[in-house]
């Protein structure tokens, strides 16, 4: 465990690592999401469409007053702003590949 936080790879606003055979841990930062669902690719290639995986999303923001929803989906993350504003939103994962 005290080794978990090294050696990510950077690509983009993402950072992954793998931390084991078939679990990859995840970080990012999306800047601007628009109202209503969007999605974004994934840095990883995942064997199928449906993937197991944790997803947490925060908002970095001040304007937002509700929360969002996101999962795993396609190779995709899709992201839910309920705000009538862009937000800003900070993601962690952890996705079965």
């Amino acid at each position: 465990m005290e080794n978990l936080y090294k050696d990510f790879i950077k690509s983009g606003n993402w950072y992954y690592k793998q931390i084991s055979s078939n679990f990859y841990m995840m970080f990012v930062w999306f800047q601007d999401v628009p109202q209503g669902e969007t999605y974004y690719n994934l840095p990883i290639s995942t064997s199928s469409e449906y993937t197991n995986s944790i997803v947490l999303s925060a908002q970095t923001g001040t304007g937002g007053e509700k929360p969002i929803t996101s999962y795993i989906k396609n190779r995709k993350i899709y992201l839910n702003n309920q705000n009538k504003t862009r937000e800003n939103y900070s993601i962690f994962a952890i996705v079965q590949v």
